[in-house]
C-alpha cells in the first residue's frame, strides 16, 4: 500500500502493561513520546501517575505530505521525574506499509514488545485516511 500527499495517519497510544518499576515506591509515573520518519515534531502524552500498567487513550494525527512507500513511528516509554533525569521503560516501533493488508479507514491494534528493557508491553490502534477529493484540489 502507498500513501498519498493528503492522507493521514490516526495513532492512539491505548496502554502499557507490566512496565519495570522506576520509583521508590516499586511503580512508575510513565508517559510515551511518539516520533516517526517523517521527521515531524515529537508527540507526548500525559504522565500517568503511580502505575506499572498505565492507560492514556491517546490520539495523534499524522498528514501524509508527500507521497510515501512506507512510514515508521517510533514509541518510547519513560519515568516522569520532578527533579532528576526521566528513567528509560523501554521502546518500540510500528512500520506501516510494509505489508499490502492494511486498508483505508480499518483500525488496527498492536500489542508491541518493549525493547532494551526487561519487560513490558505497549498497546497501540492506527488507522490509515484516504485523502478526500476536497483536500487534492
Amino acid at each position: 500500500m502507498k500513501l498519498f500527499q493528503g492522507d493521514s495517519i490516526t495513532i492512539q497510544v491505548i496502554k502499557a502493561f507490566d512496565l519495570i518499576p522506576s520509583d521508590l515506591n516499586g511503580l512508575s509515573d510513565a508517559y510515551v513520546t511518539i516520533t516517526n520518519s517523517l521527521n515531524e515534531e515529537l508527540n507526548k502524552t500525559a504522565v500517568i501517575k503511580k502505575s506499572l500498567n498505565p492507560q492514556w487513550d491517546a490520539t495523534f494525527h499524522y498528514e501524509i505530505k508527500e507521497n510515501i512507500d512506507k512510514v515508521e513511528f517510533y514509541f518510547k516509554v519513560y519515568d516522569h521525574d520532578a527533579f532528576s533525569k526521566e528513567d528509560f521503560l523501554g521502546e518500540c516501533e510500528l512500520s506501516l506499509l510494509d505489508e499490502n493488508s492494511l486498508q483505508y479507514g480499518a483500525w488496527y491494534q498492536q500489542e508491541l514488545d518493549l525493547n532494551k528493557v526487561a519487560k513490558g508491553r505497549l498497546t497501540i490502534c492506527f488507522c490509515i485516511h484516504k485523502a478526500s477529493a476536497k483536500q487534492l484540489r
